[in-house]
């Protein structure tokens, strides 16, 4: 059953230099326009989205509005948070909203049921109206947390399942046709309570999924990598040491592929403020394979709840913070961006091209800031491009061998350095500061500060 209304859930939009977040709470500066909607009941919003024509879509729950206890919602405003349409679904939560290639939107939470609940997936048109609905689930508690349309018109749905032997709770991992219809599924997890939060489809045509593995005590945060059939390929897990957790909210709770075909993950783990344990916000950035590059937690009584990588290669994080004294949260928006490590190669003093005869030898030096990577464990070298292939300088001295080569992890520190090198051979030669993070021959980052030398 669908009906239309006219306004509901109260909570706030809001646009903050040109990037938008769901919150719960506002301060009162700082942003451009904000939105309330409501009524005399409970009512939220989950997640939201903008749209192609600029405005935003937003899911979540109304306890204002409807027959039921609760129902999911649907809301579409403009690009100012002006509302065009509202409307409400089956009883339950929404706590995913995508638009979808064909304009519509695609909708995943549970039902509300006295007995149990199911994961609820929702599919409308592009004015809200219903086009089908399904559920998900057995006996038990179930329910879906995360939806993302995948490549082949189906999608991807994340979650926890009750059901099937699974007490406590497995992350589940759903696939489904464009119309609705289970195609697979798998679980993940061990003897505690695990839940998954995000997923995304992977440029490989696979999923990264995070979320919370509380059966362990030794990094309860994981990333899942798995194939398109939703088989593992491999498992990282994050988080200190925790011998007795307190906090259930623990997990990763969005998880984005970048740019260089690692991730970016943020949610909140279980930090020390004095003699009390409390909650960080984190953002963990990994390689392809899941090992991490480097790791950012931030304040006390912080919430990380999403996480893309901007346009300038920064990070957003959305979130909120506090609650845990004074009983009330704020918004929390953080714009993060490492400084990169700056390399300056020169030979002969110039920042090339250089030409040399075969029989002259190159004064080759190399100056590198690590900025923010300063002491990170990483395998880097000075590699040269040659006609007859790769060769590394190992260590910073004349000696060159072939290939890609590295001598284990190191401390990326200050550097200074310089060699001078024989090139007898004639042809274009290039020499680079670069990262091989697994050690696997293939060099996962260079740095556009390079040099040329060209021999003749």
């Amino acid at each position: 059953m669908i009906r239309e209304y006219s306004v509901f859930v109260r909570y706030f939009i809001i646009v903050l230099f040109g990037m938008f977040v769901s919150l719960w709470s506002s301060q009162s500066d700082g942003y451009e326009w904000v939105q309330t909607f409501g009524g005399r009941a409970d009512d939220a919003g989950y997640s939201v989205q903008q749209t192609k024509d600029g405005g935003y879509i937003i899911t979540g729950y109304t306890e204002s509005y409807g027959e039921e206890r609760r129902h999911v919602f649907l809301l579409k405003t403009d690009s100012s948070g002006n509302k065009e349409w509202g409307k409400i679904f089956g009883g339950g939560r929404g706590y995913c909203v995508q638009q979808t290639k064909d304009g519509g939107y695609i909708i995943v939470g549970d039902t509300s049921k006295d007995t149990s609940k199911d994961v609820y997936l929702i599919k409308t048109d592009g004015s809200g109206n219903e086009e089908w609905s399904k559920t998900f689930g057995g006996a038990y508690d179930d329910g879906g947390r995360s939806v993302q349309q995948t490549s082949d018109g189906g999608y991807i749905i994340a979650g926890h399942t009750t059901s099937f032997e699974a007490v406590p709770p497995d992350m589940w991992l759903i696939k489904t046709d464009g119309s609705g219809n289970e195609e697979w599924t798998k679980t993940f997890g061990g003897t505690g309570g695990d839940e998954g939060h995000s997923v995304q489809q992977t440029s490989d045509g696979g999923y990264i999924i995070t979320g919370n593995f509380s059966h362990y005590t030794d990094g309860n945060i994981p990333l899942i990598k798995t194939d398109g059939a939703g088989n593992t390929e491999w498992v990282t897990r994050f988080g200190e040491e925790v011998d007795d957790p307190k906090h259930f909210e623990v997990g990763g709770y969005s998880v984005q592929q970048t740019k260089d075909g690692g991730y970016i993950m943020t949610g909140c783990k279980e930090c020390k403020s004095g003699y009390l344990i409390d909650l960080c916000a984190f953002l963990i950035k990994t390689n392809h394979l899941g090992g991490l590059e480097w790791s950012k937690t931030f304040d006390n009584t912080t919430f990380g709840r999403s996480v893309h990588q901007t346009t300038d290669g920064g990070y957003i994080i959305t979130g909120y913070e506090g609650g845990r004294l004074l009983h009330a949260y704020d918004v929390l928006l953080i714009y993060f961006s490492k400084d990169e490590p700056v390399p300056d190669i020169k030979a002969n003093g110039s920042d090339g091209p250089v030409t040399i005869s075969p029989s002259d030898n190159v004064n080759f030096t190399l100056w590198l800031d690590p900025g923010d990577y300063m002491d990170q464990l990483v395998d880097y070298g000075i590699f040269m491009s040659t006609p007859q292939g790769w060769y590394t300088l190992i260590p910073f001295s004349s000696t060159w061998v072939p290939g890609i080569s590295v001598s284990g992890q190191k401390q990326l520190t200050s550097l200074s350095r310089q060699c001078d090198c024989y090139l007898a051979i004639p042809g274009e030669y290039e020499f680079y500061f670069a990262v091989d993070n697994n050690a696997d021959n293939v060099l996962d980052r260079t740095w556009e500060d390079s040099v040329q030398i060209i021999v003749k």
